[in-house]
């Protein structure tokens, strides 16, 4: 092809707004990716505390019966705490649906020849949930955290570790040092020679002996599960959903151990992660534990430069990185106020996971139970308090006096048969008061009532219900807690099919990445030799969370029926 024609090749490819591919886009440069990472950190951040974090603040001083700020001198300033009556209500239900279970997560296999396999992986994964890590615990923070600040988190890693030990050995041969020199588990053997032993058969000449002192680094690796706090989860704030979501990150506060020990440099690290953060002082965990408050920590106030504290965000973002027109999901890990980038890589999946009880469609944060009540608390509290005042005034009215005619300072004294001077009679009259609390006690039944249909959580749902409970046939009674029990069961359900079965779909697929040799441990009172490197990664996943299956009285004499 001659010059001509690769012009007017060119020029058609122009007009038709097409580009060659060596006019392609190009790669980003360091520059504006840190500057493109920094950019979706700060909008997630932004999203995260100033439009979802005062609604949590909030819903968190109502949870601990906060003032509201109402409050008069001299007046009743009780405080209801409709918000955390109903949690700690939904709370012991929800922990048994998915801590009671034998199985809570069981993984199905694809093939007939994997079933075997399957029944094993059902019993580790739990088994690395419950017993590597404080799998109860775990599931009660979240659990609570998604009823009272919208969503619980999980969150799951690898951590590997690495224990150093110092061991002696006297009288050993050339032959012992040179196995210790070849386990891979031996960084530094020094050697002192003490004596002879033994001739050699070969030679006829006696063996060197020696005394060896050697250090030992074990690595350790282990699945990690927690429950990340709500105000340090970052998520853009146009996100459907965390497979598909722009950016997904979290952050917190490390102290410059930490981040040495996960492998970074601490002169990378005390260079750009000096930049002031506005994390350090977040409100939402001020609120939370307002010992925060006088907290002095920070990368300049602590006295030991390893417990430095520096913003660590590790984020999960979908960008092109290098110019082929397809975002990839990079894992990116930032410093400081400025958004250092300290590790860049190219991952599979994103590893949290996310539970709402009242999930709002196409938005991965939605609403929680203190959100549905929070006006109620404000309400009764005020009508209470209204209710008190009324009782005070009517069993302590207000005194009139005549000016002059009185001894005031007799008057004040409220001690029982005390004198109250008077120049003649009549000078002193009690304004009588009548009460009228009785008239907001229907308000106050009605107001619960509200809470039982936004909540499901009533007397019958906790069998407190008298009404209900007596003079009523067994039958009746049953129907009337499964009645109100549906709303919870619905809850229990969403977070089975949300949060619950990506923990533990995330967690298989970590374990057969990165346990990398066999591990023999104690399943169904039999120690098994476990080796995930050969599981399938894709397995289904089937979360058994005991919904209508009945209680255990109705299970055995179901099982009783069926054996006679």
């Amino acid at each position: 092809m001659d010059m001509d024609d690769d012009d007017t090749e060119r020029g058609e490819l122009e007009e038709m707004g097409l580009e060659e591919a060596e006019d392609a886009a190009e790669p980003m440069s360091e520059e504006e990716f840190q500057g493109a990472v920094s950019a979706a950190i700060t909008d997630a951040a932004d999203y995260i505390d100033e439009d979802i974090a005062p609604i949590r603040e909030k819903a968190q001083a109502y949870y601990v019966g906060a003032p509201f700020g109402n409050e008069e001198e001299g007046r009743s300033q009780v405080v209801m705490t409709e918000v955390r009556d109903v949690i700690l209500a939904m709370m012991p239900s929800l922990l048994r649906v998915f801590t009671a279970a034998e199985k809570p997560v069981e993984f199905a296999p694809r093939n007939a020849e994997d079933v075997a396999m399957a029944e094993q992986a059902t019993d580790y994964v739990s088994y690395v949930f419950n017993v590597d890590n404080p799998g109860f615990t775990i599931m009660h923070s979240a659990i609570k955290d998604a009823l009272k600040s919208k969503i619980g988190i999980f969150k799951w890693y690898t951590s590997t570790t690495y224990d150093v030990r110092e061991e002696s050995y006297s009288g050993i041969d050339q032959a012992q040092i040179n196995v210790l020199q070849q386990d891979g588990s031996v960084s530094s053997l020094q050697a002192v020679q003490t004596g002879e032993g033994e001739p050699d058969p070969m030679t006829g000449l006696p063996s060197p002996l020696f005394d060896v002192q050697i250090r030992r680094q074990l690595k350790h690796t282990r699945q990690v599960v927690e429950c990340v706090p709500p105000e340090e989860f970052l998520i853009a704030r146009n996100a459907r959903d965390l497979d598909n979501a722009e950016y997904v990150g979290h952050r917190s506060m490390k102290t410059l151990s930490e981040l040495v020990e996960m492998g970074y440099e601490r002169e990378e690290i005390e260079e750009h992660g000096a930049s002031s953060s506005s994390f350090e002082m977040n409100t939402e965990a001020q609120v939370r534990n307002p010992a925060l408050r006088n907290y002095l920590g920070g990368t300049g106030d602590s006295t030991d430069p390893s417990m430095r504290r520096y913003e660590y965000v590790e984020s999960y973002i979908r960008i092109d990185k290098d110019g082929d027109g397809v975002a990839e999901l990079r894992r990116v890990c930032t410093i400081g106020g400025a958004n250092y980038v300290l590790h860049d890589e190219v991952v599979d999946d994103v590893k949290f996971a996310v539970i709402c009880p009242d999930p709002e469609p196409h938005m991965v944060i939605g609403s929680s139970m203190a959100d549905q009540v929070m006006d109620l608390q404000l309400i009764k509290s005020n009508i209470v308090r209204n209710t008190l005042d009324s009782l005070a005034q009517t069993i302590h009215p207000r005194t009139a006096y005549v000016e002059g005619a009185v001894n005031a300072d007799d008057l004040m004294n409220v001690e029982t048969g005390g004198l109250v001077r008077m120049t003649q009679p009549g000078m002193i009259q009690e304004l009588g008061s009548t009460f009228v609390g009785q008239q907001a006690m229907p308000i106050i039944a009605w107001l619960d009532d509200v809470r039982a249909s936004r909540t499901g959580m009533s007397k019958a749902s906790q069998g407190l219900d008298p009404d209900v409970l007596q003079s009523t046939t067994k039958a009746a009674v049953m129907a009337t807690m499964s009645a109100s029990q549906e709303r919870l069961e619905m809850i229990a359900r969403i977070f089975a099919e949300t949060g619950i079965r990506r923990l533990f779909r995330g967690l298989l697929r970590e374990i057969i990445k990165y346990q990398d040799r066999p591990r023999v441990v104690r399943l169904r009172n039999q120690w098994v030799p476990v080796d995930p490197r050969y599981w399938d990664a894709e397995m289904d996943v089937v979360v058994n969370v005991g919904l209508g299956t009945g209680s255990q009285e109705q299970k055995l004499q179901t099982l009783l029926a069926i054996s006679q």
